[in-house]
């Protein structure tokens, strides 16, 4: 099996490889075929004979590595939100380190700007957390006011009107 992909691998390569000495053949010969007319045709045929034949060594090596490709490409591409993603969100947000003992309906007290509440809202709706607003108050972020002590300003998008929230990480985010 993996002589025949490395022989397959080699047929590609030389495929390449062998293109090199024809392209000034073909350059030559494409400059001539205004003139001769079964000179272009004669080129056009040849590199579709090669383009099928490589077309054929591909699909073979892709034929044969399917399953992988696939789990490569869901690896590469998979859209769905992690535990790991609120995490690095939450610290960018607060500009803190995520707690090493994180318990669950522990709150983080927060002035967020609306672009912050929306990116914790996919964590919002898989029922990881929430982002209780808190006491109504808006301040101006990034002026260095405060409302209280225990509050953080946005460190992400720390520009514009902020908004006062408790963020509530709940028992379905420490659940695996």
């Amino acid at each position: 099996m993996a002589d025949e992909t490395a022989d397959k691998l080699n047929q590609i390569v030389n495929a390449f490889t062998s293109a090199k000495s024809v392209t000034t053949l073909h350059f030559i010969c494409n400059a001539i075929g205004s003139y001769v007319p079964f000179v272009s045709a004669a080129i056009a045929a040849d590199a579709e004979k090669k383009q099928e034949k490589l077309d054929e060594i591909i699909y073979a090596v892709l034929k044969e590595h399917d399953d992988a490709i696939k789990c490569l490409w869901d690896a590469l591409f998979d859209t769905r939100p992690t535990r790991a993603q609120l995490v690095m969100l939450f610290e960018e947000v607060t500009g803190l380190a995520f707690p090493s003992d994180p318990k669950p309906n522990q709150c983080v007290y927060i002035v967020l700007n609306p672009l912050s509440v929306l990116a914790f809202d996919v964590y919002k709706r898989l029922g990881w957390m929430e982002a209780v607003p808190y006491g109504y108050s808006t301040m101006q972020l990034g002026t260095g006011c405060s409302i209280g002590p225990q509050f953080i300003e946005d460190k992400k998008y720390g520009f514009g009107l902020g908004y006062s929230f408790a963020l509530v990480f709940k028992e379905g985010f420490f659940s695996k």
